[in-house]
C-alpha cells in the first residue's frame, strides 16, 4: 500500500466510514513498519459535504468534466495569446460548461439520494470555476480527492478578458481607418465585462466566506452547548459524589467509634476472663487440698 492507494480508498468512502477507515489504514501502515506513510495517512482530512459529492460524481462519471477541462485549456491558451475576442467567447462557454456540470452533479445527487442545498450548489459552482482557473484544483477534482469547496483567488482568464487583441499589421491599420474606433469600443466592452466578472467573483467569494463563517459559528455554538451540558452533568455528579463522600465519612466515624467501643468491651471481657480463670485455678487448688485432707483422716481411722 502506498499513499496514493490509501487516499484513493479514503476519498471514495462514505462520510460515516472515513474516520474509522483512516484509523485502520494508519494502523496497517504502522504494522508494515512505514511510520512516515502512517503519518501522511493520519493527516488526510475528512471531506466536506460538497467535496465528498464532487469526488463521488467525478469517480462515477469522469467524462462529465471533459468540456470543463477543455475550456480551461483553451482559456489558458487565449491568455497566452492575449486574445480579447477569444477570451470573451470562452467566458460565455465557461458559464455554460459550469452550468452543465452543475446539472450533471444535481442529477447524480438525486440518484444517490443526497440532494443539493443552496449552499452545496453555490460551493459546487465556486469549485468548478476554481478548477477552470487553477490547475491544482483541477487535478484534485479530476482525481476525486477534494477536501473542501475551493475558489479561485486570482482573476485569471476573467481578468484577462480586458486585454486587447494582438496588434494588426501596419498596412491593415492604414487601410481601415474606422478600425481603431471599433477596437476601442470592443476594449471598453471587454473591460466592463471583466469588471463584472471580477465583481461576481468577489461576491461569490465573500458570500462563501459568510456561509463558511455561519457554519463555523453554528458548529462552535454546538460545541459550547455540548461542553456546557457536559460541565453541568459533571457538576451534578461531583455534587452527588460529595454528598456520598460526606455520608461515607460520617459512617466511617461512626464505625470507628463503634470499633473503639467494641475493643473496650473486648478488653474488659478479656480482663474478666483472666480474673475468672485465676479464681477457678485457686478454687481447684482449694478443692484439691480439701480432698487430700479428707483422704488422710479416713486412712487414720
Amino acid at each position: 500500500m502506498n499513499l496514493d492507494d490509501a487516499l484513493d480508498e479514503l476519498y471514495g468512502c462514505a462520510p460515516s466510514e472515513f474516520v474509522s477507515r483512516r484509523r485502520e489504514l494508519t494502523r496497517s501502515a504502522r504494522a508494515a513498519d512505514s511510520p512516515e506513510l502512517a503519518v501522511d495517512i493520519s493527516r488526510a482530512r475528512k471531506p466536506t459535504q460538497v467535496a465528498w459529492l464532487l469526488n463521488q460524481w467525478i469517480r462515477r462519471s469522469p467524462t462529465d468534466l471533459d468540456p470543463l477541462f477543455t475550456v480551461a485549456d483553451e482559456l489558458r491558451e487565449a491568455q497566452r495569446r492575449s486574445s480579447a475576442e477569444l477570451l470573451r467567447e470562452l467566458s460565455i462557454r465557461r458559464r455554460e460548461v459550469v452550468q452543465t456540470a452543475l446539472d450533471h452533479l444535481g442529477s447524480f445527487a438525486t440518484e444517490i439520494g443526497t440532494g443539493m442545498t443552496s449552499t452545496v450548489e453555490r460551493e459546487a459552482v465556486q469549485t468548478l470555476r476554481a478548477a477552470i482557473g487553477d490547475e491544482q484544483v483541477a487535478e484534485l477534482l479530476r482525481r476525486g480527492r477534494l477536501v473542501t469547496a475551493m475558489e479561485y483567488s486570482g482573476f485569471g482568464p476573467a481578468g484577462l478578458v480586458a486585454l486587447a487583441d494582438s496588434p494588426a499589421p501596419a498596412d491593415e491599420a492604414t487601410a481601415g481607418m474606422p478600425e481603431p474606433s471599433s477596437s476601442a469600443a470592443e476594449g471598453s466592452t471587454a473591460a466592463r465585462e471583466s469588471e463584472i466578472d471580477a465583481a461576481r467573483a468577489l461576491l461569490d467569494r465573500y458570500t462563501a466566506d459568510v456561509d463558511l463563517a455561519t457554519v463555523e459559528l453554528e458548529s462552535a455554538q454546538r460545541g459550547v452547548d455540548d461542553t456546557e451540558r457536559t460541565a453541568a452533568d459533571l457538576e451534578d455528579r461531583v455534587a452527588r459524589l460529595r454528598a456520598e463522600l460526606d455520608r461515607a465519612e460520617q459512617e466511617l466515624r461512626f464505625a470507628q467509634r463503634a470499633a473503639e467501643t467494641a475493643r473496650s468491651h473486648r478488653d474488659e471481657a478479656a480482663s474478666v476472663l483472666e480474673s475468672a480463670s485465676d479464681e477457678r485455678l485457686r478454687a481447684q487448688q482449694r478443692l484439691d487440698e480439701l480432698s487430700g485432707d479428707l483422704s488422710g483422716d479416713a486412712d487414720r481411722d
